[in-house]
């Protein structure tokens, strides 16, 4: 049918038809056009998901708490569904108390070559526990969680004042040169009292970790009910890296008139006693003090030269990976120090930042 030449009832000329039923036709182009692409992106979507390979956690505890107090091993095993290589990265291990509250993260831990990750800890609190293990994932395996595994922890009857440290998250990330926090809960039991001083262990030179606060006072206190309290004191941890940087954008630029001044006056001066000097005790003078200056200012214009064309060498940052260390609590009471049975266990994984990855060793 020709759409240009439709008429009405009438006879006339429907000029619009043609108009309406054309832009129609366009939107169903456009719409069969739009569901292409998405087509497209799905299967591209799910191609890169494909590339990646299914993983199974399954978590086992040492044994139940044998005896109160005690610390419990949890020991995760990743496996491929593959069967082809084995999965690197960390494992997260996180607590549930009753109906999946109190949710508490135990600490992290880096996957062996076989697959194993384990975490000692006594920071489950009395009482039934449910606790699982989350893989992380990697480049080519997809994150996993395992079943629940459960754990009776005891009560503790020990008397001991000491306090404990957790801290959320466990497993920290950051690119080259960023950073990241981890909140730190510091609480008081069996009547502590005192100063907690925090820091870190098992890091590298190029990773640093401050704590806002480092030393903070925490204490029990008792009621006029007779009841004691032990309120819980905050602070965060932050972990940073180091970026990566070339001799280029730190080599200084230009020439320092003021520095050339300094030997050139002393300079000028001993020309002048050689020149103008009629005694040779002054064309003596003049001449040690033309020979030094030059002495000196070769000196210093060969360390400018170096610095100038060569300059320091690469900063190659913090290298990409990951990183395992522990979180350090103590409490110096008189003679005694206090530091708790169980500490956090952290990871931090370096990614590289901007497409630039850690230079080799010696470069």
């Amino acid at each position: 049918m020709d759409l240009l030449s439709m008429r009405d009832a009438e006879g006339r000329w429907r000029a619009g038809a043609a108009s309406v039923q054309c832009s129609a036709v366009w939107r169903r182009a456009c719409g069969g056009a739009i569901l292409a692409v998405a087509a497209v992106m799905a299967c591209a979507a799910t191609a890169r998901a494909q590339d990646l390979t299914a993983t199974e956690t399954v978590l086992t505890a040492g044994s139940s708490r044998q005896g109160p107090g005690a610390a419990v091993t949890l020991t995760a095993h990743v496996t491929a569904l593959d069967g082809m290589k084995t999965p690197t990265g960390v494992v997260n291990f996180r607590s549930s108390g009753a109906g999946g509250k109190s949710s508490l993260d135990l600490g992290s831990s880096i996957l062996d070559g076989e697959g194993n990750a384990s975490l000692d800890t006594d920071l489950l609190a009395p009482g039934d526990q449910q606790v699982s293990a989350v893989y992380m994932g990697d480049a080519g395996h997809v994150a996993s969680v395992s079943a629940y595994t459960h754990v009776h922890a005891e009560s503790a009857p020990s008397t001991v004042a000491t306090f404990t440290v957790t801290a959320t998250p466990t497993s920290l990330s950051a690119p080259q040169g960023g950073f990241a926090n981890s909140s730190l809960t510091i609480t008081p039991v069996n009547g502590f009292s005192g100063e907690v001083s925090l820091s870190c262990s098992g890091l590298p030179l190029t990773i640093s970790c401050i704590f806002l606060p480092a030393n903070l006072d925490v204490g029990c206190s008792t009621g006029a009910n007779g009841k004691q309290s032990c309120p819980s004191a905050p602070s965060t941890m932050q972990v940073q890296t180091l970026h990566r940087s070339s001799s280029a954008g730190i080599r200084a630029s230009g020439r320092s008139g003021a520095g050339e001044l300094v030997f050139a006056v002393p300079a000028l001066f001993g020309l002048a006693g050689l020149g103008f000097g009629r005694r040779k005790g002054i064309r003596s003078a003049a001449l040690v003090l033309l020979a030094c200056t030059g002495v000196v200012a070769l000196t210093a214009c060969a360390q400018r030269y170096n610095y100038l064309n060569y300059g320091p060498g690469i900063n190659p940052g913090t290298p990409p990976g990951t990183y395992p260390f522990t979180i350090e609590a103590s409490s110096a009471n008189g003679s005694e120090i206090i530091i708790p049975t169980a500490l956090p266990q952290m990871t931090i994984t370096v990614t590289p930042s901007n497409g630039i990855t850690a230079a080799p060793a010696g470069q």
